[in-house]
C-alpha cells in the first residue's frame, strides 16, 4: 500500500519524506504537527523500514495513542505498530528490561510525585533536619537528576550546610528506592543514561533496534532527555525532532529551550523543514502573536500565516477591578450562549491559580458551568491511592513499597500505632529485609491485634488475585477492608454519606479501567498485568485523564498548551503579573519564556481571542495596581480594539 501524501501541503510533505539522517521539523502553532508526525512514520514504514527498527516519543499517553491509531489507519491492518511512547515509559521498559544490570529486580515499580515527597519528609525527620526543608530537598534532588548527579557527585564545602544536609537525604532517598525496587519519574530518564554509558553492548542493542529515532516537543525537552535521545540516536544519526521553540514554556521543570536552538550544532548536517502555516487561528490571531513573539531576541526565526479568514481585531478590555473583568468576561460567555454557542467552546487563561476564584464567581452566579483544569486528578484521590496502595502490596516484586504498606496498614482502622511501626521499620532494618514481609512473618507482632488483621486481609487478597481478574481484584479489596465502613468511620450527615457514594463509585471508575487495561492487554499473565498495571498509571498526565464535558474551561496558560477552542479570554494582562514580578523576572532568560507563554495563550484561540487587564486587583491579601502588560502595547493597533 502507497501512502498518499496528497493530503499534506508542500512544507509538510517535506518533513514527511525526509527521513534519513538528522532533521528538525519547526511546526508553528496550529500547524498540522501531528499530522505531519503521523504520515511521517507511515511514509516510513511504507518505504520498507522495520516497524520495530521506528521509535517515536511524546510527552503524554494521549499524544503518543493518537499518534499510532493515525499512523496505522494510513496502513495495512497487517502491520505491526511502531513504538510510540512518552519519555518516562520508554525510560520504564528500558529498567524493566535491562534495570539488572544496574542491580534491580524484575518487575521495577515507579514511585510517584505524592510519595517521594514522603519519602523525603520521613528521611528528614529521622535525620532531624528543619522539616521546612522537605520541598527543597525533593526539588533539589528532581534538579541534580536532570542533571545526572547521584549523591556521590554532590559537592559539599561545608559541614552541616543544607549541601551537607542534602546529600545525606538524597543518598537515603535512592538508597530507599532502590531496596523497595522502586525508580522515581526522574530515574526514569537517569538510570536508562546511566545503564547506557556503563554499559557498551546493552548502548549497541538498543542502538541496532531503535535505528529511527522521532521526538516530539523538543522544545521542552531536558538535560537528561537531551542525552538519552543522543546515546540512543549517536550511531545511525536517524534522529528527527519536531518542536517550536516560541512554545517553550517548561524552564521551570528543567526544560531546555537551548536543545531546540542549537540542534544544528550537535548535527550540522541536519536538515531543517519549518512549517508556518497555521489552521487552527484566524489571521488577526496569528499575527498579533506573531507580533509578540517577534520581541524575544533568542529564536528560531520563521514565517507564519493563518490558513483560516482574516477574523475580527482582538478585543482588549480595561476593567476597574478584578470583579469587574469577571463579569465582563462572564456576560460574554452567557450572550454566546444565548445565541446557540456551547460551553465547551470557551476557555479562560491566567497566569497564575489565583486569577480564577473571581472567574468562578461570576461564572457561578450566572449558573454557567465550568471546569478548573489542574485540580486533584483521578488518581490523587485518596481513596484511588488507597485500592492501588493495596494492589501494590499484592504485586510480588512490589511488595516491598514502604509507602504503600504506610498508607494502608491501617486501613481500614487497626489501631497499629506510630510506636509499633518503628519498631517494625528497625527490625526490617536489621534483618536487611523490606517493612512488608516482616509485617507479615516476624514474631513479634504474632499476638498484636492488628496485625493479625492486617496479615488476614493481606492473605486472603492473595488467594484472590490467584483467581480474579483485575478489575474484580480491585472490588474485592473494597469488600475485605469494609472499606464503605471505613470511609463512614465518625461520619453522621447526610453531605458525608454522598461524599462516600461518590468516593465509593471512584472505585468503581478505577475497576472499569482496569477492565479495559485487561482488553487492551490480553496476552499478559495475571501477575504481569498488576505489574504493568500499576507502573502504567503512576505515568499517567493530567492531559491523559482529561475529560471532554461540556463545560468553559479555566487554566492557566501552561495547561492550556496543546488544546485549543473557538473562543479564549486571557485576563490578567497586566504589569506584575503578566509578565509576572520582578522578582521572578530575575533574567532575560525568565522575560522571554513568559513572552513565550502570551505567545501560546494567545494560539490557542480559532476564532476570537479576548485579552482583558484590571486597574486595580485584589491578589493575595492586598490591592494592586498595574500597568496594562507589555504585551498588549506589543500587539499593532490594526489587531486590536478597546472594547
Amino acid at each position: 500500500m502507497s501512502v498518499n501524501l496528497n493530503e499534506l501541503n508542500e512544507d509538510q510533505k517535506k518533513a514527511a519524506t525526509c527521513i534519513e539522517g538528522p532533521v528538525i521539523i519547526l511546526a508553528g502553532a496550529g500547524s498540522g504537527k501531528t499530522r505531519t508526525i503521523t504520515y511521517r512514520i507511515a511514509y516510513m514504514i511504507d518505504a520498507g523500514i522495520d516497524t520495530r527498527n521506528i521509535l517515536a516519543i511524546t510527552f503524554t499517553n494521549k499524544a503518543a495513542k493518537e499518534m499510532k491509531e493515525r499512523a496505522l489507519a494510513l496502513l495495512d491492518d497487517k502491520v505491526l505498530p511502531p513504538t510510540l511512547t512518552t519519555f518516562h515509559s520508554f525510560g520504564l521498559t528500558i529498567m524493566r528490561k535491562s534495570g539488572i544490570l544496574l542491580g534491580y529486580r524484575k518487575n521495577i515499580q515507579v514511585c510517584d510525585a505524592e510519595d517521594s515527597v514522603k519519602r523525603i519528609k520521613k528521611i528528614v525527620k529521622n535525620k532531624g533536619f528543619e522539616k521546612e526543608l522537605v520541598s527543597q530537598f525533593a526539588d533539589m534532588i528532581s534538579r541534580a537528576k536532570d542533571k545526572l548527579l547521584e549523591p556521590s557527585d554532590i559537592e559539599v564545602y561545608e559541614q552541616g550546610s543544607v549541601y551537607d544536609q542534602f546529600k545525606q537525604v538524597y543518598y537515603a532517598y535512592q538508597a530507599g528506592l532502590k531496596n523497595d525496587n522502586m525508580v522515581d519519574f526522574d530515574d526514569l530518564i537517569m538510570k536508562p543514561v546511566q545503564l547506557f554509558r556503563s554499559n557498551p553492548a546493552a548502548l549497541n542493542w538498543y542502538q541496532d533496534h531503535y535505528r529511527y529515532l522521532m521526538v516530539d516537543e523538543y522544545q521542552d525537552t531536558s538535560h537528561s532527555q537531551f542525552e538519552l535521545v543522543r546515546l540512543l540516536a549517536d550511531k545511525y544519526k536517524n534522529i528527527c525532532v519536531v518542536g517550536d521553540d516560541y512554545q517553550s514554556i517548561y524552564g521551570f521543570r528543567g526544560a531546555d529551550i537551548s536543545n531546540i536552538l542549537n540542534f544544528k550544532n550537535h548535527y550540522p548536517s541536519a536538515y531543517t523543514v519549518t512549517i508556518g502555516q497555521n489552521y487552527r487561528s484566524t489571521h488577526v490571531i496569528v499575527n498579533a502573536a506573531a507580533a509578540v513573539i517577534e520581541n524575544n531576541p533568542d529564536q528560531l526565526k520563521k514565517k507564519l500565516c493563518s490558513m483560516q479568514d482574516n477574523g475580527i481585531p482582538i478585543p482588549v478590555h480595561a476593567a476597574d477591578d478584578d470583579r469587574d473583568e469577571a463579569n465582563f468576561v462572564a456576560n460574554k460567555i452567557m450572550k454566546a450562549l444565548d445565541k446557540g454557542r456551547q460551553p465547551k467552546e470557551f476557555a479562560v487563561l491566567y497566569r497564575k491559580n489565583a486569577f480564577s476564584r473571581s472567574i468562578e464567581d461570576a461564572l457561578m452566579h450566572l449558573h454557567i458551568p465550568y471546569r478548573i483544569f489542574g485540580g486533584l486528578s483521578f488518581y490523587q484521590r485518596s481513596e484511588i491511592k488507597d485500592m492501588v496502595a493495596y494492589l501494590k502490596l499484592l504485586d510480588v516484586e512490589g511488595s516491598g513499597d514502604r509507602i504503600a504498606l504506610e498508607r494502608v496498614i491501617n486501613v481500614p482502622k487497626r489501631g497499629i500505632g506510630q510506636a509499633k511501626i518503628k519498631m517494625l521499620d528497625e527490625i526490617a532494618e536489621k534483618a536487611d529485609d523490606n517493612s512488608f514481609n516482616v509485617a507479615m512473618t516476624a514474631p513479634e507482632f504474632d499476638k498484636v491485634k492488628g496485625f493479625i488483621s492486617f496479615r488476614e486481609a493481606i492473605k486472603t487478597l492473595q488467594e484472590s488475585a490467584k483467581e480474579l481478574p483485575l478489575d474484580e481484584l480491585i472490588l474485592k479489596i473494597s469488600e475485605v477492608t469494609d472499606y464503605p465502613t471505613y470511609l463512614m468511620q465518625g461520619k453522621s450527615k447526610s453531605d458525608d454519606e454522598d461524599e462516600v457514594k461518590k468516593r465509593m463509585l471512584n472505585i468503581s471508575e478505577l475497576a472499569n479501567k482496569a477492565n479495559e487495561y485487561i482488553k487492551e492487554h490480553e496476552d499478559m499473565s495475571k501477575e504481569e498485568l498488576l505489574s504493568t498495571f500499576l507502573a502504567d498509571i503512576a505515568l499517567l498526565t493530567d492531559q491523559d485523564m482529561a475529560k471532554d464535558d461540556n463545560v468553559v474551561s479555566l487554566m492557566t496558560m501552561h495547561r492550556s498548551k496543546g488544546l485549543e477552542f473557538e473562543y479564549v479570554f486571557i485576563i490578567g494582562c497586566e504589569e506584575g503579573c503578566f509578565p509576572d514580578d520582578p522578582p521572578y523576572m530575575g533574567n532575560t532568560l525568565d522575560v522571554q519564556e513568559d513572552r513565550r507563554l502570551c505567545y501560546v495563550g494567545m494560539t490557542r484561540a480559532k476564532k476570537v481571542l479576548f485579552m482583558t487587564y484590571s486597574k486595580q486587583r485584589y491578589l493575595y491579601g492586598q490591592i494592586k495596581i498595574n500597568d496594562p502588560s507589555r504585551y498588549l502595547d506589543e500587539i499593532p493597533d490594526e489587531y486590536k480594539k478597546e472594547v
